[in-house]
């Protein structure tokens, strides 16, 4: 039974690793969320590992239907995959900036890139 599941699924172990990421980002988001804390840099790490676990949960479900490219479900999880991975990479950044870098200056500006390569990633993904 188990080995006619598997075989339904185009690449099981890349799925099975993605859902595996996703509920360790998931347990990390809901970790840090626990945290009292009002620093802008812990609220942006908390919502980096809330769209990393959003990118990667969908990340298995499209590789468990790849063989099934051609529908609108594959689509739209791939979509969904594709916008949540790249929220996840800005939140890292802006935590990152807000971290690292004491100069305010230097951080306003980071942010600005950060926002201009989101909003790039973000159309790009529409085939714009």
């Amino acid at each position: 039974m188990t080995a006619n599941i598997l075989a339904l699924i185009s690449e099981p172990m890349t799925s099975i690793t993605d859902f595996m990421l996703s509920a360790v980002a998931f347990y990390i988001f809901f970790s840090i969320n626990k945290i009292e804390s009002k620093k802008r840099s812990v609220i942006n790490w908390s919502k980096f590992f809330l769209f990393l676990g959003f990118s990667t949960f969908f990340g298995g479900i499209a590789h468990a239907i790849s063989d099934r490219q051609d529908n609108l479900i594959y689509d739209l999880v791939w979509l969904f995959m594709q916008l949540s991975s790249g929220l996840s990479v800005f939140y890292a950044q802006s935590a990152a900036f807000r971290s690292e870098i004491r100069n305010r200056k230097t951080q306003r500006i980071l942010h600005k890139v950060s926002l201009i390569q989101l909003m790039i990633n973000q159309i790009s993904r529409f085939g714009i």
